[in-house]
């Protein structure tokens, strides 16, 4: 087993590395301006000033901290909405509600949130938050309506009370759903946080972004989006193995 993990990741590096290799040698074939298209090499050298000589570090640790924060707001509040919707009238109130702003893009939001909730961390973490916790609502939700009858009438037989109902048939039912809901819910916060910092921000990935696209500095604008998809990749990997841990008879299922 060892053997083919250690085979599988020698692949893996040897893929990126062709990767690596065709993105700085096919732009200069092709006479494609390597100022607009820059290859891999001048991609790494700014990704390696950034992260070791600038504000890399200091930056990965603020959009990280907004965007964890946001995205554990988002799911309880997306979790909480979805385990309400089990009570018939609670959900003919909100889920008409919940559908109509799950249709607004969070992004076209982001200015408004920014408006009412200041410039500041508060306002970053808002808008996050709105938009991560429709992921999570909506896999419960759907989770919540394929709960398999044969559940709920032995519950019924048992004659357990809500509660018990809840701990025992409801949430165990729910968790892979919850599972695929909280992984939606990490890639759109990391896409908020970039947009979150575009305007208002003095720090952060997105303002690193931002302020190397006003300077023209596209290999520096790319080392960004570098840093940005390692973080993402980085929280979706811990969670996982969290999840692997905490429930291994979920299985492949949701992971």
């Amino acid at each position: 087993m060892q053997t083919k993990s250690v085979s599988k990741y020698i692949h893996q590096l040897v893929f990126l590395i062709e990767i690596l290799l065709l993105w700085e040698y096919i732009p200069r074939l092709v006479g494609v301006n390597t100022t607009l298209f820059p290859g891999s090499f001048s991609v790494m050298r700014a990704l390696w000033h950034y992260v070791l000589h600038g504000s890399g570090l200091s930056d990965s640790l603020q959009s990280l901290g907004r965007a964890v924060v946001g995205c554990v707001i988002g799911v309880a509040i997306g979790s909480v909405c979805a385990l309400c919707s089990s009570n018939l009238r609670f959900r003919n109130l909100v889920h008409p509600v919940l559908v109509f702003f799950r249709n607004m893009p969070p992004v076209a939001l982001s200015p408004i949130f920014i408006v009412w909730f200041g410039i500041d961390v508060v306002g970053k973490i808002s808008v996050i938050a709105f938009a991560s916790m429709f992921p999570v609502w909506s896999a419960i939700d759907t989770g919540m309506q394929n709960i398999p009858r044969q559940y709920q009438r032995m519950a019924t037989i048992l004659r357990l009370s809500s509660m018990k109902k809840m701990l025992r048939v409801t949430i165990p039912s729910l968790l892979p759903y919850c599972v695929v809901g909280v992984q939606g819910a990490i890639s759109v916060s990391f896409v908020m946080i970039f947009v979150s910092e575009l305007a208002g921000a003095s720090s952060g990935i997105g303002y690193y972004i931002s302020t190397s696209q006003l300077a023209y500095q596209i290999p520096d604008m790319l080392a960004g989006l570098i840093v940005l998809g390692f973080l993402g990749t980085f929280v979706m990997f811990m969670f996982n193995m969290c999840v692997k841990s905490a429930f291994p008879w979920l299985g492949k299922t949701a992971l």
